[in-house]
C-alpha cells in the first residue's frame, strides 16, 4: 500500500512538472506570437507611411486609407474605374451622376475621362518606342 501511494505521488509530481513545461511552452509561444504581431504592425505602419495620398486633379485622388489606394473621387468612395466603365457604355454624365446620388459633378466625370485619355496616349507612345 505504501508503495502504491509512493508511486501515485511520483506520478503526480511528474504530471505537475509536465503541466508546468506545457504552460511554459504555451507562454513562450504566446510571447513569440505577440512579438511577431508587433513586428507585422510596425512594418504595416512603415509601409503605409511611405504610401501617401496623391491628387490627380481637382476631383480625383488615390489614398491608401480609402479603397486600398484605388483612384476615387474626392470625398467619396466612388471608384473612377466604375465611372469610366459607365462612360464607355455610352451613359451620359447626368445618368452617371444620378447613379451615385448626385455626388459626382459633370466636371469630376470630365476630369476622369480626360485623365484616362491622357494615360492612353502616354501608354501608346511608350509602346511605339518599344517596338
Amino acid at each position: 500500500m505504501v508503495r502504491t501511494l509512493s508511486l501515485i505521488l511520483g506520478l503526480l509530481q511528474v504530471f505537475s512538472i509536465y503541466t508546468s513545461i506545457v504552460r511554459g511552452a504555451a507562454s513562450v509561444i504566446s510571447l513569440k506570437a505577440a512579438e511577431h504581431e508587433s513586428r507585422l504592425q510596425e512594418r504595416k505602419e512603415c509601409f503605409m507611411a511611405t504610401r501617401k495620398r496623391k491628387e490627380y486633379g481637382e476631383y480625383i485622388v488615390s489614398d491608401p486609407e480609402i479603397c486600398g489606394g484605388a483612384l476615387t473621387f474626392k470625398g467619396t468612395r466612388v471608384l473612377v474605374k466604375d465611372v469610366l466603365f459607365y462612360a464607355a457604355q455610352g451613359k451620359d454624365w447626368r445618368w452617371i451622376s444620378k447613379a451615385y446620388d448626385g455626388r459626382l459633378s459633370r466636371q469630376a466625370i470630365d476630369e476622369a475621362i480626360e485623365l484616362a485619355r491622357e494615360a492612353l496616349i502616354v501608354s501608346t507612345k511608350k509602346r511605339g518606342r518599344a517596338a
